[in-house]
């Protein structure tokens, strides 16, 4: 799920069990640090990303990304490990920027990092 705006949420997990439970982690992304990567990827990255436009939505979701989920995993693993986590954490934030970039989400992430997108306009 992408949110370029901040919105009220509200959410009910109606299927979490000690069994099989429940995580959500949020990630607050800079639009700047989307903006430096488009800048880096390659022709090819950009042509393999999602044709689909933005639908001008404040918040949009796709189906979970397999490389975001094994990063988004490993994000989480760093809390057992403070010290890991202060040097590898932003290494694998970037990593699912990048993901989201070249999946689906891609044309939504570059316009939340489009100085003249109204996305960005109004989370600045």
């Amino acid at each position: 799920m992408v949110s370029s705006v901040d919105l009220p949420v509200n959410k009910l997990v109606i299927d979490a069990t000690p069994e099989t439970p429940f995580l959500a982690v949020k990630i607050n992304i800079d639009p700047a640090d989307v903006a430096e990567l488009v800048l880096q990827l390659d022709e090819g990255a950009k042509a393999s990303e999602s044709t689909g436009s933005s639908s001008g939505c404040g918040m949009c979701v796709a189906p979970v990304d397999l490389g975001i989920l094994d990063a988004m995993t490993r994000l989480v693993r760093l809390l057992d490990s403070p010290a890991d986590a202060r040097v590898l954490a932003p290494l694998i934030q970037r990593e699912i920027v990048y993901r989201a970039l070249v999946g689906e989400m891609g044309p939504r992430m570059r316009e939340f990092a489009s100085a003249d997108s109204q996305s960005n306009r109004i989370f600045r």
